[in-house]
């Protein structure tokens, strides 16, 4: 029996939810059939060995799928670097011939980019809510972009799921609060803008103080990664170290000096941790190797319309005697020029108010308060 409109999946699609963000419609009139794929029909590929070194690798035929239900199946698979051949499906009733999709095992380096669902590991489980977010926000452009300028902006995205991730895991701060996100129910999700950044707009409604429910309100905000700033510091000079460089914010905004002087600053690649980036961001942008950083804070820093969030700290040292130096990474066309500053300089410049970037300030007061300890420790 041949039918080329069902389709066998397996692997992570065999979680409910993940499929239904696949499908992204309902899928009440799709059945489910178990199955299996003997390792034979996958020999005739050189390049396929990842399943081939199982016997048969158990799935499920999806049939009676809408024409949207397949081609949003083509787009993720695609986007993952996944390719479609016909085989053979063995089943309760008998041998049927279906559409199967299958990722390369090449050692391509964009390839292995790819293949985001490596790092979740074998526990799809308890990394669920991670990838659940990674499908979400890739199959938000559905429809929008193809699957290949999806695929390169996979990084990005897997970077804002762990960012997700995280926050969901976070621990109370200690401070007295007791309402959590369990008191917000979201009534529908939309993602009108999804690049290297995104939006996402929420219809919600949360529980007030009062213990009502409030009417369901919209509510949209931009989203990014993590963000790792970190303020160099020479405790033996007592010097610090700002960055400049073109803002599109403050330019967006109308600011006539759109340029700014900060902290190092730089999104969190997924994989990698705060103090990681930090490290990272200050080779690259400032060409400085950090000996030690200190935590300042971890805060939000505009959470009425903005998911980002600052992982702060302060780096120490050994700064140049001076520094005309400017830096940054071609490939994403940065411009950099550092800037060295005595520390009373530098406080000088908060007290006047000479900096409009919130962290150089946040960041000079906590090294104002901490200073005298930094030094001494040399």
């Amino acid at each position: 029996m041949t039918n080329l409109n069902s389709i066998f999946i397996y692997d992570e699609l065999l979680h409910s939810d993940l499929l239904a963000a696949v499908l992204g419609e309902k899928t009440s009139r799709v059945i489910r059939q178990t199955a299996h794929v003997a390792n034979g029909v996958l020999n005739y590929r050189s390049d396929i060995d990842t399943l081939a070194q199982k016997d048969r690798i158990q799935g499920v035929i999806l049939s009676h799928m809408s024409r949207n239900h397949r081609e949003r199946l083509a787009f993720y698979y695609a986007v993952f670097g996944a390719f479609s051949i016909v085989g053979e499906a063995q089943t309760a009733s008998g041998i049927t011939s279906v559409k199967m999709y299958y990722r390369s095992s090449n050692s391509d380096a964009d390839l292995r980019l790819r293949r985001a669902f490596d790092e979740v590991g074998d526990d799809l489980e308890s990394d669920l809510g991670l990838v659940l977010r990674l499908v979400n926000d890739v199959m938000a452009l559905y429809g929008q972009i193809g699957a290949a300028e999806t695929a390169v902006r996979l990084p990005r995205m897997r970077a804002r799921a762990q960012s997700a991730y995280i926050a969901q895991a976070a621990v109370a701060r200690g401070v007295g609060l007791e309402m959590t996100r369990d008191l917000v129910q979201r009534r529908a999700l939309r993602h009108p803008y999804s690049c290297f950044f995104a939006v996402e707009e929420h219809d919600v409604s949360f529980q007030k103080f009062d213990g009502t429910q409030s009417a369901v309100v919209t509510r949209a905000a931009f989203v990014s990664s993590d963000a790792a700033i970190v303020l160099p510091y020479d405790p033996v000079t007592d010097r610090v170290l700002l960055v400049e460089q073109f803002r599109a914010g403050p330019y967006i905004r109308g600011d006539r000096y759109p340029w700014c002087l900060e902290p190092i600053a730089g999104l969190i690649d997924a994989g990698e941790t705060p103090s990681q980036a930090a490290l990272r961001e200050a080779k690259e942008e400032a060409g400085l190797d950090l000996h030690r950083l200190e935590l300042i804070s971890q805060t939000y820093p505009s959470p009425g319309s903005s998911a980002e969030f600052f992982h702060l700290y302060l780096g120490l040292t050994d700064l140049p005697a001076s520094t005309d130096l400017v830096a940054g990474l071609a490939t994403e066309a940065e411009d950099i020029r550092s800037h060295i500053f005595a520390f009373s300089d530098f406080m000088d410049h908060i007290d006047s108010g000479s900096f409009s970037v919130g962290p150089t300030v946040l960041a000079g007061l906590w090294l104002a308060r901490n200073r005298d300890r930094l030094r001494a420790a040399g």
